[in-house]
């Protein structure tokens, strides 16, 4: 709340003051809703794993369309570039370009993984393992240089987890 009224209180002095409204009524406003939302919603286990799955499920689209656009050749880089890059996902502002894909997918792998060693259904472990391996090859093909060192970084970091916490069936 006290982010919200900073940022109401601000925008008049800012460069741009009718952006700045502009940015905080189209954007920020509507950010701190969700999360509100969601703090207020997910109070129990069982709304957590709901909501957890839910993003998880949210991101196979993500990640197939970025799988079917580097199948397709449909890339945002010219043909001469060095390195082709694919197209995002289209049907989001969030994900419309291969950076913002990779983050939103590198943000999602952890959870996901916590899906895979939390979950004792095997069909759902299954739908987590896939999606986890669909996710991981998008991040890849998306050729963004700090996306890769982050899903490294997320990676390396689930190892020293499992390590600390002890393996799984071990």
């Amino acid at each position: 709340a006290q982010l919200v009224a900073w940022s109401i209180h601000t925008s008049p002095l800012s460069n741009w003051p009718g952006g700045s409204i502009t940015e905080l009524t189209e954007r920020f406003l509507k950010g701190v809703m969700f999360f509100w939302l969601i703090g207020t919603l997910v109070i129990t286990k069982k709304r957590l794993m709901i909501f957890t799955w839910t993003l998880v499920l949210c991101s196979i689209p993500l990640a197939a369309t970025g799988v079917q656009n580097f199948l397709d050749g449909e890339f945002v880089t010219s043909r001469r570039a060095e390195v082709q890059r694919i197209a995002g996902y289209a049907g989001s502002g969030i994900a419309s370009n291969p950076n913002d894909l990779a983050l939103m997918l590198n943000l999602l792998i952890p959870i996901t993984a916590a899906l895979l060693f939390m979950t004792r259904n095997v069909a759902l472990k299954a739908a987590a393992a896939l999606t986890l391996m669909l996710s991981v090859a998008t991040v890849v093909i998306t050729f963004w240089r700090a996306g890769f060192i982050a899903l490294i970084t997320i990676v390396l970091l689930g190892f020293v987890a499992l390590i600390r916490r002890g393996l799984p069936g071990a």
